[in-house]
């Protein structure tokens, strides 16, 4: 079942699966992952397909596909759901750098806040990014996510471990840009 993402008619969400991995890798531009830090190895359809299954499985992460005029162009997903605190991280990615800066990400991060809070019942989402990513940072404090702490020393990448910051935003703060326009 699609999800229809709130003002892009053309852009909408659908669950992801395993049958997703091949259009996904051919949606990754050659010399995508080079670029991402988080990537430590190659993205390979068998990777893929392993990572699709542990998300389709999981019962506490929940992925989609961007899709755009019917074209997979990215993922966006709820990690990590507590139901019991009522907090989940988010996570988007948009495959193709020629698209990226389109809107397509920001409709994403609407729409999988949206089902967080509207539909899953989840009182605060939040994102972690690396600390060395400031265009990152901005872009999430224009879709109104405030700090909320550093997570020093947290994530191993490549063997060094980096710090992390979290931006948040909670279900009121949510709904009322959403009342107010």
């Amino acid at each position: 079942m699609a999800v229809k993402i709130l003002g892009c008619e053309n852009d909408y969400l659908i669950p992801a699966r395993i049958e997703d991995a091949k259009p996904m890798l051919q949606a990754m531009r050659p010399g995508f992952y080079d670029d991402l830090r988080f990537f430590e190895k190659p993205v390979t359809l068998e990777r893929q397909e392993k990572y699709l299954r542990r998300m389709t499985e999981s019962e506490k992460d929940f992925l989609f596909c961007v899709m755009n005029n019917g074209l997979l162009i990215g993922t966006a997903g709820l990690h990590e759901c507590d139901f019991e605190s009522g907090n989940a991280r988010i996570g988007t990615l948009i495959f193709d750098p020629e698209i990226q800066g389109r809107g397509h990400g920001a409709m994403a991060v609407q729409l999988i806040v949206h089902q967080a809070f509207d539909k899953m019942g989840l009182s605060k989402v939040y994102v972690n990014v690396l600390t060395d990513f400031p265009t990152t940072h901005a872009y999430y404090e224009w879709l109104k996510f405030k700090r909320e702490c550093r997570l020093e020393r947290e994530y191993l990448l490549r063997g060094e471990l980096h710090d992390l910051l979290r931006l948040r935003i909670f279900a009121e703060e949510w709904r009322d840009i959403f009342e107010t326009g």
